[in-house]
């Protein structure tokens, strides 16, 4: 299954690029002493010694989403001396689910009938697939009797989104 649009691939677009550099009107819960309301996940891909390809997360919690996007900033500047780097970072909204940016086009259907819809905690968009486990949710298997389709980043959901607009860029 083919993955997300990365985020470097998302900033290019100017109504994502502006939403993302924005820090976004914050709620009462994501004010309280003490509180990290945002994670950071960052994706790399390692080739094992046998030569197979294992995906790698990485996550953090931060208190504002400064420090959010500072830590996904410098995860898309990060490399080590072996030339790895992340492949992708998200900026999660622990507590409140946010709208796509007005003017911001993703398109719904990839190659292979592969569909991506709007993730309200990472702020862009996301393929949700049936999964067992999730990295974010610290090894837990993600037990439910309905509908399993979790996002590719956070881990929520699909059934608890909100209902948002597709939006095509012939809209």
């Amino acid at each position: 299954m083919p993955l997300p649009p990365h985020l470097r691939l998302l900033l290019e677009d100017p109504a994502y690029r502006k939403m993302f550099t924005t820090a976004p009107r914050l709620v009462h819960c994501q004010t309280v002493p003490g509180a990290r309301p945002w994670a950071v996940y960052a994706r790399t891909t390692v080739e094992t010694a046998e030569g197979d390809v294992e995906t790698a997360w990485r996550g953090r919690l931060c208190p504002t989403y400064r420090d959010a996007f500072q830590a996904a900033k410098d995860a898309l500047k990060a490399e080590d001396d072996d030339g790895w780097r992340y492949d992708d970072v998200a900026v999660v909204s622990r507590s409140v689910l946010y709208d796509p940016p007005p003017g911001f086009y993703w398109i719904m259907e990839y190659p292979g009938g592969t569909r991506m819809g709007w993730c309200g905690r990472c702020r862009r968009p996301s393929n949700f697939r049936v999964r067992g486990r999730h990295h974010a949710l610290r090894k837990a298997a993600a037990l439910t009797n309905d509908d399993a389709r979790r996002c590719y980043y956070c881990g929520m959901r699909q059934a608890a989104q909100p209902r948002y607009r597709e939006r095509h860029a012939d809209q």
